[in-house]
């Protein structure tokens, strides 16, 4: 069994029509999976960092600001109004809510320098989570077995 008991606010990438920059639309999501291994790779050269992040957000039991409903990001991005969507891309961000916090309900659009800034103030713990991979595990199988898998860095 997948313990699911952790919040986070995701923000989307979509391009601002007007400025013409990169901007975020966040949504807060609760009763997630979260997994992380932080780790070190070194050779006789370097030494880095390796942080690794998965998430499991489950059909069934997690819920999503305002109700809002998943779509694929090719759709996300076309629309005119995101407010009643997400949807999950290589390159958004992810903040991970505090264990036992409630995850703020933000609104509006966001730099990426502001989604930086917030991450590891207030009701948010850790650095900010890069989506680098993810899959939509919706269409085959029981409701109850569905989830969206997200990897990151």
């Amino acid at each position: 069994m997948i313990t699911a008991d952790r919040a986070i606010v995701i923000f989307n990438k979509f391009v601002d029509s007007e400025s013409r920059r990169g901007m975020y639309a966040p949504t807060a999501v609760t009763n997630v999976s979260y997994y992380e291994s932080v780790g070190m790779v070194q050779n006789d050269i370097n030494r880095s960092q390796s942080d690794t992040f998965r998430l499991r957000i489950p059909y069934m039991e997690a819920e999503f600001q305002g109700g809002r409903t998943y779509i694929g990001n090719p759709e996300w991005k076309s629309l005119a109004d995101r407010s009643g969507n997400w949807t999950i891309a290589a390159g958004d961000y992810i903040l991970l809510v505090k264990q036992g916090e409630a995850a703020p309900e933000l609104d509006g659009e966001y730099t990426e320098k502001q989604v930086k800034d917030l991450a590891g103030t207030g009701v948010f713990c850790g650095p900010e989570i890069v989506i680098s991979s993810f899959a939509d595990n919706t269409v085959r199988g029981s409701e109850y077995v569905w989830h969206w898998r997200i990897g990151g860095n």
